[in-house]
């Protein structure tokens, strides 16, 4: 081989060697993000690290309305109808829930709310209680009637008798003669009747000047017992010791059917005069 052949094959062989580096550089530019892909690691992501756990004693915080979340208006103190109106726009709902008698504030007033003022509102609707005016209820008659009837009939009709006041009349001992509030009348649901019935008044001296006085009547009478009887049963039962019902109240209870005696004043086995007047409690119609 002459030295010119020799020359020539060695450039033939660095020509090759160039080309295969230029190629080799190509494929790798080519390939490589592929081939980095392939060797990230199989299996699920980290999980993200839980949150540490609330120190004992430490208030969690309340979660504060996102930004741009609606929040509940304060509605306490607003007019039912009127606060309706006003948050119609915003396309919130005001539920009327219950009603609750209160005198301090013009009916139809609201007097509670959920969720409060100043809330998340999750939906769009509020729930509110509303004031509403006490039940008027029209005052029987009972003048003429015996003080045990009349009592009967007024808190059948809704309303608290007190014991009556008695003065010198020439009716039966015991007959209402009058009343207040008057018959036909307007009064508030649980209200108070008061009247006044035939009888000697109450700590007046039995005699008149120059005569002595009329003998007592001797004796007492021992207080029978009534709880849990009906209201009718019991005043037989007071009657037919020579006693009488005194004041009446209604209670409501949970366990005592409708009108049933709740509690008795004096108690059963006190010893009493004759006549005397026993104040019961007794449980409210349904």
């Amino acid at each position: 081989m002459t030295p010119l052949d020799s020359g020539s094959t060695v450039q033939d062989y660095l020509k090759i060697f160039l080309i295969a580096l230029v190629t080799s550089v190509a494929v790798l530019f080519a390939l490589g993000p592929f081939m980095m892909k392939m060797q990230e690691p199989a299996g699920p992501k980290p999980q993200a690290e839980a949150p540490a756990q609330q120190a004992p004693g430490v208030q969690p915080v309340q979660p504060q309305p996102a930004s741009g979340q609606m929040t509940a208006p304060n509605l306490q103190g607003l007019d039912l109808r009127g606060a309706r109106d006003r948050w119609r726009a915003q396309s919130i709902v005001i539920i009327e829930d219950s009603q609750r008698v209160d005198t301090t504030v013009e009916p139809g007033t609201i007097l509670s709310q959920i969720p409060s003022g100043g809330a998340p509102l999750q939906t769009k609707e509020i729930r509110v209680v509303v004031a509403a005016a006490p039940e008027m209820v029209t005052v029987p008659s009972v003048i003429g009637k015996s003080a045990t009837d009349a009592t009967e009939a007024l808190v059948e009709a809704g309303f608290e008798v007190p014991s009556p006041e008695r003065e010198a009349a020439s009716e039966a001992a015991g007959t209402v003669l009058r009343q207040e509030p008057n018959a036909g009348s307007k009064s508030e649901k649980g209200s108070l009747v008061r009247l006044v019935v035939s009888g000697e008044p109450e700590g007046e001296a039995a005699e008149t000047a120059g005569t002595p006085a009329a003998p007592e009547q001797s004796g007492t009478v021992e207080v029978p017992r009534v709880l849990g009887m009906s209201f009718d049963r019991a005043r037989k039962q007071l009657e037919s010791a020579g006693l009488s019902v005194g004041s009446v109240r209604e209670r409501e209870d949970e366990e005592l059917s409708s009108r049933r005696v709740l509690s008795q004043s004096p108690r059963q086995g006190s010893e009493v005069q004759p006549g005397t007047a026993i104040d019961l409690v007794i449980v409210a119609p349904d």
